[in-house]
């Protein structure tokens, strides 16, 4: 399986490829004319579907970091533990690109995730006051990787290898909402 983060490096793209059957602990870089054809194709222009079960863990991920971002008015990002692979399938030609790989969405942007109609509100008060979303929400897909660490091979201690970690940044503004 390909994870879409291309790397330049002397002018050759290179991909973060994860082996089927093997720990993310061992994916290898791979440079683009090392991967069949029909995987390039389906990083730049996504043809198959999210798994059922992976687009309902993605979307109540999602819902409850904006409920909860809503509820404590505090801090401007949250982030999504999801793969680059999910990203570009949910929001292929949608939202607007304002830096590689940064997008601007709006509202109809999140269609393809399994959200009720009011995810994005959050009432506090029988009152009815409380916090709506202001679109756009800024999404961009962020790898990091697990922390650096050592391990002993035969008696010299050699870097032991790290876990990419795939997440997407989301930073939202919030308006007062009243019912």
């Amino acid at each position: 399986m390909v994870k879409p983060a291309p790397k330049i490096q002397l002018e050759i793209q290179k991909y973060l490829v994860k082996w089927e059957s093997y720990s993310e602990y061992e994916c290898t870089w791979e440079p683009w004319f090392h991967l069949p054809k029909i995987i390039l194709d389906d990083f730049s222009t996504p043809k198959i579907e999210i798994d059922p079960d992976t687009l309902q863990e993605i979307s109540d991920e999602f819902r409850t970091a904006v409920q909860a971002r809503l509820s404590q008015r505090v801090g401007s990002h949250f982030y999504i533990s999801s793969t680059f692979d999910s990203f570009r399938r949910l929001f292929h030609n949608r939202g607007t690109e304002v830096q590689k790989g940064r997008k601007l969405l709006q509202r109809d942007d999140f269609s393809g995730l399994l959200l009720p109609e009011d995810w994005d509100i959050f009432v506090y008060t029988k009152l009815g006051e409380g916090r709506a979303v202001s679109f756009p929400i800024k999404v961009t897909p962020t790898l990091r990787w697990s922390k650096k660490c050592y391990r002993v091979v035969s008696g010299s201690l050699v870097e032991a290898p790290r876990r990419p970690l795939e997440s997407w940044k989301v930073e939202i503004s919030t308006a007062r909402y009243h019912v």
